[in-house]
């Protein structure tokens, strides 16, 4: 079996260091792409504030915070 330093378990990134800074940056990488998906939605002037934010919460967030629990926090 071939040893990684870093590999990618369930959408979020692992490594032998146990520093999660890479995986942050993925997961702002992913969630800036989806945000800039929906710009269109974001320019709509027919829909609600309230429905803006709601998929804000379910679409960009979800993918933002997906897995942030279990990160190590450090005093860094």
């Amino acid at each position: 079996m071939e040893e990684l330093a870093e590999f990618s378990y369930l959408g979020s990134v692992q490594s032998t260091t146990a520093k999660c800074q890479s995986d942050i940056l993925r997961r702002i990488g992913i969630a800036s792409t989806a945000m800039q998906s929906l710009n269109r939605v974001w320019r709509q002037s027919r829909l609600q504030l309230q429905t803006k934010l709601h998929l804000y919460q379910t679409c960009i967030l979800s993918i933002l915070l997906y897995g942030s629990e279990a990160g190590k926090l450090t005093e860094a």
